[in-house]
């Protein structure tokens, strides 16, 4: 199959899913320019540096880490669920910055650092799923507008080893129940906008679910090739391995 000249492409959100993607994009597509992108810092520069490792001895374009502005004129983005369902929200008390620290970053955290940062942010939760439905949906339509990128996400596995909840009554939702939630909107936004999902949910459910889940929304080695290879299909279906222009993602507004 006859391969695009001069892709560039952007991974936004590097963690697990994210940089297993991203170190798929770079094996197996012929790119130019691989930017990844990522709310914590350093952690894109590392991944960055790990998959620059991977491919010594491989002819290979650019991978480094930038940020969105960065991926303009990226023939695809791709974004996952699993930040925006498990990261909590802060905001800036003056400004009304919002930020969504890593847990690991902040573990890393000196006394000052984090004594800086509660004193000048203040917790606001879990982001709710109708803000992520109306903040994602406008997200994908600049980004089609001002980048021209397809752009793809992957949902989430709706189990969670961990969670034995039988009566939801009065209490908060659990991961489990914000991955089924954040899945629905995701679809809602794939009818309005015309992305592309990677269905991780249907190819846990497929390989047998709980044997492949060691906690929420961390997957056996086997289960992730199987969503690598559904993500290349993705790209397979419109047309980025070959000599034409992509599928236009139309979608269909709502009235």
């Amino acid at each position: 199959m006859a391969s695009r000249d001069g892709m560039r492409l952007g991974v936004v959100g590097v963690g697990k899913l994210g940089g297993a993607v991203a170190f798929a994009l770079a094996r197996e597509t012929p790119f130019e320019d691989l930017v990844l992108v990522d709310a914590v810092e350093g952690l894109a520069w590392a991944q960055a540096e790990d998959i620059r490792h991977g491919l010594t001895g491989r002819a290979a374009g650019t991978v480094r880490a930038g940020t969105i502005e960065d991926l303009r004129g990226s023939d695809v983005v791709v974004f996952s669920l699993e930040p925006e369902i498990t990261r909590p929200v802060w905001i800036h008390k003056k400004t009304g910055l919002r930020v969504s620290p890593h847990p690991d970053r902040v573990k890393e955290w000196s006394f000052d650092q984090k004594q800086w940062f509660s004193e000048h942010f203040q917790l606001q939760g879990l982001v709710p799923v109708e803000r992520f439905r109306h903040g994602f949906s406008r997200l994908a339509a600049d980004i089609k507008e001002k980048v021209g990128a397809h752009i793809i996400v992957f949902n989430c596995f709706t189990y969670d080893p961990a969670d034995r909840t039988r009566n939801y009554f009065g209490i908060p939702d659990t991961y489990a129940m914000r991955a089924l939630k954040f899945n629905l909107a995701l679809i809602d936004i794939s009818i309005e906008q015309g992305i592309s999902i990677v269905d991780v949910d249907r190819i846990l459910a497929e390989l047998g679910g709980a044997s492949h889940v060691t906690e929420a929304f961390r997957y056996s080695p086997q289960a992730c090739d199987l969503i690598r290879d559904e993500f290349l299909r993705v790209l397979q279906d419109i047309g980025f391995f070959e000599h034409r222009p992509l599928v236009m993602q139309l979608g269909r507004k709502r009235a």
